[in-house]
């Protein structure tokens, strides 16, 4: 893999620019390059553009925009995904040991205490 030349957040600005990007408010747009990272957020432009150009009317916003959607996403998707997973490892525990009652004193009896 070819390594790619370090560009400064106001560098990574005119690339954009140059490539037909609008970019309305330059400060925001350095604060979210800072924070996510040129790369990170070129994959969310991909809809956006051809050939490394983007299309007539596309804005910073618009990458934010999916940004903010797919993290907003991600996380209601992880929070039901951990549920399930809690649930899964649960219920597999539970039976599993229910299998193996050898371990597991039987219903509504107590166990014997060693005579």
């Amino acid at each position: 893999m070819a390594e790619k030349e370090f560009k400064t957040i106001d560098e990574q600005i005119e690339i954009l620019k140059g490539r037909g990007l609008s970019i309305e408010d330059e400060i925001v747009a350095r604060a979210f390059l800072l924070r996510n990272n040129y790369y990170r957020i070129s994959g969310y432009s991909l809809t956006l553009r051809s050939n490394d150009v983007f299309h007539p009317g596309t804005t910073f916003r618009n990458i934010q925009d999916i940004y903010e959607f797919d993290h907003e996403l991600k996380h209601i998707l992880l929070r039901y995904i951990e549920v399930i997973e809690v649930t899964v490892k649960s219920i597999y525990a539970y039976e599993e040991l229910l299998k193996n009652s050898e371990f597991v004193p039987a219903r509504g009896t107590k166990e014997k205490e060693d005579e």
